[in-house]
């Protein structure tokens, strides 16, 4: 099996998909089913927008039929004369011989029994590889929580595992000081600064585009500087537009930084780009960042520092500090800085507080800069 991508030649309905997840068999040839449910899936239905979400299906899809095809059996043909589903079987090969967190097999599985449920309407599979059985949930808190007439029960299939808490890492006091004062590379440092100065995305920060920056001395009297965020401007999850906040010595440093060190880096090019930060070949960095997440492990830091951990450094301590200051619509204020859709996701921060209590930061812009000076 083969995983390819398209171009923008790949067209729907006179529609170009370029970047599509398109899976192949070791002859080239397409896999039509499992095209059509991830045409299905990614765009007929309109509720995945992002091509890293196509992307990681892709790669779903291409895992599963991988092992299907080194352990020579069918997609459609799953019968197992001692009842082990082959559902079962993928499972607890993830687990055991790649040693794949249960969370990240489970959302696997679940794109996987939607494929099944999807070759079933078809009419390609008679029948489903799994049961479905009746569990008790873990209750959810949320405005409508009282509503909810479940009992805490609710289907699953029978394959899927026992879903584990994974708790949110980030930074504390101290180790935001040192992962800043560590890096030296110039770009690196304002990429780090930003993420924890915003709360955005890696994606969003390597796309990040020179327009939005403006030369704060224009405009003394701002205490800061609202931006929107357009998606065809820039990488955003979701293709969402929202807003951020950056406060005039990150604004000031920004521009520093374009004037001078950007304009340095882009001499070393033809080539025009609208990207604010650029590589020291003057090329902007992959979409995906993935050159940040490899250098920041190879920092000489006794801890472990990912681009997602300083997202959620900056709204754990940015909902801390709002909260201390009595500051209304703290959770609306950071669940709309992060992109959020509902704010039950940005809830779990105020859990996080308590676990740090003793490593909060207080007036948090503040604290960022002074490291900086």
């Amino acid at each position: 099996m083969n995983l390819i991508f398209s171009t923008d030649e790949f067209m729907l309905k006179g529609q170009a998909y370029a970047g599509f997840p398109i899976l192949v068999d070791n002859k080239m040839n397409v896999v039509d089913q499992v095209l059509q449910f991830l045409i299905y899936h990614c765009i007929t239905r309109g509720r995945v927008e992002s091509k890293h979400t196509w992307k990681s299906h892709g790669q779903t899809m291409y895992d599963y039929f991988g092992f299907l095809e080194l352990h020579e059996l069918s997609w459609k043909h799953y019968n197992f004369d001692d009842g082990h589903s082959v559902l079962a079987a993928y499972r607890d090969w993830s687990l055991s011989v790649f040693n794949l967190n249960p969370n990240t097999v489970n959302l696997r599985l679940n794109l996987i029994i939607k494929f099944y449920r999807f070759a079933h309407n078809k009419g390609w599979v008679d029948y489903l590889p799994y049961d479905i059985e009746r569990i008790r949930a873990n209750p959810r808190g949320g405005f409508l929580a009282h509503t909810d007439t479940s009992g805490g029960l609710r289907t699953s299939a029978d394959v899927m595992l026992k879903s584990k808490h994974q708790p949110i890492k980030l930074l504390s006091k101290e180790q935001s000081r040192q992962f800043l004062t560590t890096i030296k590379n110039s770009t690196h440092y304002l990429v780090a600064r930003l993420a924890l100065h915003t709360g955005m995305r890696l994606e969003e920060l390597v796309t990040f585009p020179c327009k939005y920056v403006v030369n704060p001395e224009l405009s003394p009297n701002e205490k800061c500087f609202r931006i929107t965020l357009d998606p065809k401007a820039m990488e955003i999850k979701g293709n969402k537009p929202r807003s951020i906040d950056i406060f005039p010595r990150m604004m000031a440093d920004l521009f520093e930084y374009m004037v001078n060190e950007r304009h340095r880096l882009s001499g070393y090019t033809e080539s025009k780009h609208s990207n604010l930060f650029l590589s020291v070949e003057g090329k902007p960095y992959s979409r995906g960042g993935q050159y940040f997440t490899s250098a920041w492990k190879g920092l000489d830091l006794s801890f472990s520092v990912t681009p997602h951990m300083l997202r959620h450094t900056y709204a754990t301590h940015t909902l801390y500090d709002m909260g201390k200051k009595n500051m209304p619509y703290a959770l609306l204020y950071v669940r709309d800085r992060l992109g959020h859709s509902s704010i039950t996701t940005t809830q779990r921060y105020t859990h996080v507080i308590n676990e740090y209590q003793d490593s909060m930061i207080d007036n948090y812009q503040e604290w960022i800069e002074e490291i900086n000076n």
